[in-house]
């Protein structure tokens, strides 16, 4: 390898490392000092981030910019993100329709979780 490439190599590993310290300083300084108040417009802030630093991740480390025509390096990455898309949604609905089945709010669950304990189970 030659130095020039080295060089070039090496400067493209530092850039995506200080890009990804500065999308993840962002997220914490977010949450910490509280920018955008408890809630919806806070979780938004932090998912886009999130994805930001997907991509500076998989262009920078992973090189999916690099490759030749058949391109297994970006059709792996799309096919595992479709999967954990999968689980994650997959997840998210399951619970999601667990509590709207149950149809007890916090204090109704407790009180029940009290009563199955008195009966043994």
């Amino acid at each position: 390898m030659k130095h020039k490439e080295y060089t070039k190599i090496r400067d493209r590993y530092i850039y995506g490392f200080f890009v990804s310290v500065v999308l993840t300083g962002l997220a914490y300084w977010f949450v910490v000092s509280d920018v955008f108040g408890v809630g919806i417009a806070t979780a938004v802030a932090i998912l886009l981030l999130a994805l930001l630093q997907a991509v500076v991740q998989a262009w920078y480390f992973l090189h999916l910019d690099e490759e030749s025509k058949p391109r297994w390096k970006t059709q792996s990455f799309v096919f595992t993100f479709i999967m954990v898309l999968i689980i994650v949604v997959g997840s998210l609905w399951v619970v999601m329709n667990m509590n709207y089945n149950m149809n007890m709010g916090p204090s109704d669950m407790r009180q029940y979780m009290i009563e199955q304990n008195k009966k043994g189970f």
